[in-house]
């Protein structure tokens, strides 16, 4: 993406952010939308990222709608939204459509595709850990 092009992307993405807050309020907006990034925005399809999945869901669930609204005053061939959780604050790389692949693919070469990156580490406990009982509470008898 050149710098024209991230700029433009990135002045649309606050007009839409600052339309929505209007919309919605400011508490509304800081719990919904403010960690919300523009990742790009391909043929009808808008991408957003959003830092759990929780919050994914909810946007897609709750506001894709609105969102998609808002962005058609600047693009009006949007029409869907897809958010995606984004992993170490990197969103995961868009997949090319079919027809640009083929396209761009080598006819008389096979490209093997890239390896897989490596699984997420995971910490595990040999036995859970134990909880602290509660302190009993003091008697009022007298």
């Amino acid at each position: 993406m050149s710098d024209s092009s991230s700029e433009t992307q990135r002045d649309l993405w606050n007009r839409v952010r600052a339309r929505l807050k209007t919309a919605v309020g400011e508490d509304v907006f800081t719990s919904w939308f403010a960690r919300l990034e523009l990742e790009e925005i391909v043929e009808d399809t808008v991408h957003l990222s959003a830092p759990t999945r929780f919050l994914c869901s909810w946007v897609q669930s709750n506001y894709a709608e609105r969102i998609v609204e808002t962005f058609r005053n600047d693009v009006p061939e949007v029409a869907r939204l897809q958010v995606t959780m984004r992993v170490n604050g990197q969103a995961r790389p868009r997949l090319a459509p079919v027809a640009e692949a083929v396209s761009e693919a080598p006819v008389a070469e096979s490209a093997a595709p890239p390896p897989l990156p490596p699984p997420p580490r995971r910490v595990s406990f040999a036995k859970p850990p134990r909880a602290m009982p509660c302190p009993a509470a003091p008697s009022t008898r007298a």
